[in-house]
């Protein structure tokens, strides 16, 4: 007698199935077929106490690990929607983490199925057995066995576990099979052939299989994240600073222009003063031209046409964004990930050493790169990109951004879109940041040309044309001394 035998439960397979298809006599003899005259006892386990607490334990502990991994993924999507994570990137990292958590649950599953079959096949024997009675349909159907045991023929079972549908599909009441079965655990039996357990051998194939998914999985995930890192713009790390709190009721008042005698106003009027230069304007201004109100319906196209400001939320939308992000952001992945970009800096870095100047960078042609092996494919992107960055470090678009920013912030207070209240705060802001990052005025407006040349990217007649008009306009207001004064109250 096995341990604990006396405690496990049982029930008589002719209390659920009158029909069993075997013939007996009396006294419970088979009659006839493969087990005639050997007593039949058909009584059968309802649990199986040969697992211990432990192993209980350790697969209700697997059961538990994909409900905790779809809790996280939970988690993990309301974390993307607080921070805004959003595009290819993020989706990418989202759907990466949920086939995982989908590969660990399967792995768990395999690894319950090997402990289970571990379990009833170890130290199994190859068994003659017969079908008696099939209860329940599809995957959850179980199949009753009966089997000879010594002198007797006694029943066992197969369920779901045991194989596939096709299979179930092989089993016929009554006609002879083989099964594999623990004579210590004979609750579980396996069918099988001479070589094993049909079971086992799909199961080997199995966790080879879910083992390569989870691998697979794993390295996805971090290569995800480190996709997402690298392909997502990066955030000014001072832009928390910048942005301000929008009224909720703003007053916006008539135009009165008190606000030319602001210090800040001024300040970004010399800012944007390289919009007076290249437009025909007046440099006393922000954005380099008087906005008067007969003007105010072609400002409001210029602000719809070239930056999708058509209202007061739209504005808010632009400007933050362009705190956040702007071209800097751009600028910086180009720097550490754009071979072309990377190269261009050590070569210039080269010739020219640390001490590379904006007359300098007039000297780098397309020529220059073909000499030097650099593609010209995207020049202007190239070259902005490398000398902004050799002029001025990693914040080398600064001045292009926040000069641009100051212009537009401006056209949105003038336009009705932002009060005068918040404009000042936000080319307050502007100025500060500006002041932190350079020198001098003249720096801002390098910093101008650079990123002209990083938004055109490629050479064209307009492209060129552009470029060439910032660089002759920043040369002859040196020549002409202008920066010398503005830069006195820098």
């Amino acid at each position: 007698m096995r341990e604990n035998d006396k405690d496990v439960k049982k029930v008589r397979l002719r209390d659920l199935d009158p029909n069993i298809g075997l013939k007996l006599d009396d006294n419970d003899y088979i009659t006839e077929g493969i087990f005639q005259s050997l007593h039949f006892d058909d009584s059968i386990e309802t649990e199986d106490k040969s697992f211990t607490q432990k192993d209980k334990l350790f697969c209700k502990v697997l059961r538990v690990i994909p409900l905790l991994a779809g809790i996280l993924g939970m988690i993990w999507f309301i974390i993307f929607k607080i921070r805004g994570i959003s595009g290819i990137p993020g989706l990418l990292a989202f759907m990466s983490y949920y086939i995982m958590a989908y590969a660990i649950g399967r792995f768990c599953e395999v690894i319950i199925d090997n402990i289970v079959y571990n379990h009833y096949l170890d130290n199994s024997k190859y068994c003659r057995a017969v079908p008696l009675v099939i209860r329940g349909t599809g995957p959850r159907a179980i199949t009753y066995y009966a089997y000879q045991d010594g002198l007797e023929v006694k029943v066992t079972r197969s369920q779901a576990i045991d194989g596939d549908k096709k299979d179930r599909g092989c089993v016929s009441l009554g006609k002879e099979t083989k099964i594999w079965l623990n004579p210590h655990r004979p609750m579980i039996c396996f069918r099988g052939d001479d070589e094993g357990a049909y079971c086992q051998k799909k199961q080997k194939l199995k966790t080879r299989a879910v083992a390569l998914f989870l691998i697979f999985t794993i390295v996805l995930f971090p290569g995800s994240l480190w996709y997402k890192e690298y392909s997502e713009p990066k955030a000014d790390p001072e832009y928390a600073d910048i942005l301000i709190e929008y009224e909720e009721n703003p007053i916006i008042t008539e135009y009165t222009s008190k606000e030319l005698g602001n210090p800040e106003y001024q300040w970004a009027a010399r800012t944007t003063s390289l919009y007076a230069f290249l437009e025909y304007g007046d440099s006393q201004y922000v954005g380099g031209h008087e906005i008067k109100d007969r003007d105010i319906d072609e400002w409001k196209e210029y602000l719809d046409t070239y930056w999708k400001i058509s209202d007061r939320n739209s504005a808010q939308n632009k400007i933050d964004s362009v705190i956040k992000y702007g071209h800097r952001s751009e600028f910086e992945k180009s720097v550490k990930s754009d071979k072309e970009v990377q190269k261009a800096i050590e070569v210039i870095r080269r010739d020219y050493g640390d001490e590379l100047s904006f007359e300098d960078t007039f000297n780098i042609t397309e020529e220059y790169f073909e000499e030097n092996g650099i593609s010209t494919e995207n020049f202007f992107q190239i070259k902005g990109s490398a000398c902004a960055y050799l002029r001025f470090g990693e914040e080398g678009l600064v001045g292009y951004d926040f000069l641009r920013l100051s212009r537009i912030t401006y056209l949105c207070y003038r336009c009705g879109y932002l009060s005068l209240d918040e404009c000042m705060m936000l080319l307050e802001h502007y100025n500060e940041k500006l002041k932190r990052t350079y020198t001098c005025y003249e720096d801002i407006h390098e910093s101008y040309y650079y990123g002209e040349m990083f938004r055109l990217r490629e050479v064209t007649d307009r492209s060129t044309e552009i470029t060439t008009n910032i660089k002759d306009e920043i040369v002859k207001a040196k020549e002409d001394g202008f920066y010398e004064g503005i830069n006195k109250v820098f």
